[in-house]
């Protein structure tokens, strides 16, 4: 019973069957309103579409094919750039004092202070070479892995087989650098890729988790799929002897009579 008097009633919880009703819309992050899959957004410009069914979608809510892996690359490239250079200027700076002191103080202050700073220098390069090469290898590794996220993704969207040009329109790149890549892939043992010819000579890239394996030669586009286990014979007469008429027949066996009386003579 309330305090104010009024009937006890059940609060029910606010919950998805809840915001269902409401009719609000329940989609995890990064995937697709459109086609459902959490496939990465390929960018044209400042608009981003999805990589699978091509699709508008809201930039930043999920990886980007063209964008994934540039800052550590870019980063990498300059971090390799600043470690040359100060290898570089550390070096020259070295020369240049340990010849002054040598000249001021003696040799042996020279070389000690000339040593200290060119070792200074080569150590602080080599940590920034190093890890500039690092971080482009995280940086590459990051964009084939949404590169390859964005194919599978669109494999499940076209049944499971794709050629060189579809992936390469949808992922914004060159049909040339989409068969590499395809091609890439297709040479890892775990990939779930093969690279297969069809009845035209014309290669493809089978995904067998998605796609089943096609017979070969492979069927002509609209050709219906025979039915398995099954097997139709056409059927085929076999033509008899030709029909005589009795007539015929009795001519027939009549000269044939005539003929042997003729042979044996009166």
């Amino acid at each position: 019973m309330c305090r104010n008097g009024g009937s006890a009633r059940e609060l029910e919880p606010e919950g998805p069957s809840s915001l269902t009703r409401r009719g609000a819309a329940r989609t995890l992050p990064g995937m697709c309103p459109h086609c459902g899959q959490e496939a990465p957004l390929v960018y044209r410009g400042p608009l981003a579409y999805c990589s699978a069914c091509n699709r508008p979608r809201v930039p930043l809510t999920a990886a980007g094919v063209n964008l994934t892996g540039k800052p550590a690359k870019f980063g990498g490239k300059v971090a390799a750039v600043v470690g040359w250079t100060i290898l570089a200027g550390t070096t020259a700076l070295a020369l240049i004092v340990g010849a002054v002191l040598q000249a001021l103080l003696g040799a042996a202050v020279g070389w000690i202070v000339g040593g200290v700073l060119a070792a200074i220098g080569i150590a602080a390069a080599v940590v920034l070479v190093m890890g500039g090469r690092l971080l482009q290898r995280t940086g590459e590794r990051a964009a084939f892995g949404a590169k390859r996220d964005a194919v599978f993704a669109l494999a499940r969207a076209e049944g499971g087989i794709l050629r060189a040009g579809i992936v390469g329109t949808a992922l914004g790149v060159p049909a040339a650098e989409a068969d590499a890549f395809l091609t890439n892939l297709s040479r890892e043992p775990d990939a779930g890729v093969t690279l297969e010819v069809d009845g035209d000579g014309k290669l493809y890239y089978r995904f067998p988790g998605i796609a089943p394996e096609l017979p070969w030669p492979p069927p002509a586009p609209g050709t219906p799929a025979p039915d398995q286990g099954k097997l139709r014979v056409a059927r085929t007469e076999v033509a008899g002897p030709p029909a005589v008429d009795a007539g015929e027949q009795d001519a027939a066996d009549a000269d044939e009579g005539a003929a042997k009386r003729t042979l044996r003579g009166p």
